[in-house]
């Protein structure tokens, strides 16, 4: 197996290992390494670390820390903070959320934040908006945010990171398995 090739899930170690057991064969040396965890050198199956793949890397993140980051839950693997969401959808809601709440709960802050002209604009139905799409109202606004998730919860850099894998502990943890994260640092 290459050094920089994807290490299998801990369901598929616990298939392994299941199917070696039954034939009573025993597991090459090399075979053993792929199947421990290579932060606490556990068994996959029985590993319980708390880690997350992403589709564009090749190495696994061991969390940290998992904590309310208001609207959507923040992992952290003690360098790199990501929000974390089921679906594409889940994080377009959350964000939605956030402006509405904001609007509704401290209207100066979000008029500061979306500026004054663009709520003179909206209030006259007039295109405008902060970024580079201008909309006529609140309401078209919200949802042209709710499209764009990103824009919100990746402050790093402005992108959506497909999840490829992550472990069952984090999965408890979060209550769900994440689909996609946004890099907050």
């Amino acid at each position: 197996m290459p050094e920089e090739a994807i290490r299998p899930g801990p369901k598929f170690a616990a298939s392994v290992r299941k199917a070696v057991h039954e034939e009573n064969l025993d597991l090459p040396e090399r075979m053993k390494e792929v199947l421990t965890c290579e932060n606490c050198e556990e068994p996959l199956d029985q590993c319980a670390c708390l880690w997350i793949e992403f589709d564009h890397e090749k190495e696994r993140h061991f969390i940290d820390k998992v904590f309310d980051g208001g609207y959507l839950p923040i992992i952290d693997d003690g360098n790199t903070d990501w929000y974390v969401a089921e679906t594409e959808e889940d994080a377009g809601d959350a964000a939605k959320k956030y402006w509405m709440e904001l609007a509704e709960t401290d209207p100066a802050e979000f008029a500061c934040l979306v500026g004054n002209d663009t709520l003179v604009r909206w209030g006259m139905n007039q295109p405008a908006g902060p970024g580079s799409v201008k909309v006529c109202n609140l309401e078209e606004w919200l949802e042209l945010v709710a499209e764009h998730p990103e824009e919100e919860f990746g402050s790093y850099d402005g992108n959506e990171i497909q999840v490829r894998a992550v472990s069952e502990s984090l999965q408890e943890d979060l209550g769900f398995v994440p689909t996609v994260a946004y890099r907050h640092n």
